[in-house]
């Protein structure tokens, strides 16, 4: 059986942080790296209507375009992480 795992909305967003700071940077790989365990089924990620909730009021909050941020964030579960700090850096682009 899978292990079920539950990502609170800063792991979600880790991936879109500054990634020039070494923390935020090991974070968003250890990050990828669970998220190859969700893709091979050794694990499952679960969620919650709190969890959909408070990323759409970050999303809100923050002018950010959902299929930006989607977009963003299935680029970088592929486990890639220099293209998705490439893509990080495009999504700021979008946002800001």
């Amino acid at each position: 059986m899978a292990i079920l795992l539950y990502f609170d909305t800063n792991v979600l967003c880790r991936p879109f942080d500054d990634q020039t700071i070494k923390r935020i940077q090991r974070e968003t790989e250890a990050f990828e790296r669970i998220l190859e365990k969700i893709r091979a089924k050794e694990a499952a990620f679960i969620t919650s209507d709190i969890l959909v909730f408070e990323i759409q009021r970050i999303i809100e909050s923050q002018g950010i375009n959902l299929s930006a941020f989607t977009s963003g964030l299935s680029r970088c579960n592929d486990g890639n992480v220099d293209r998705c700090k490439r893509d990080h850096k495009k999504f700021q682009a979008v946002t800001a």
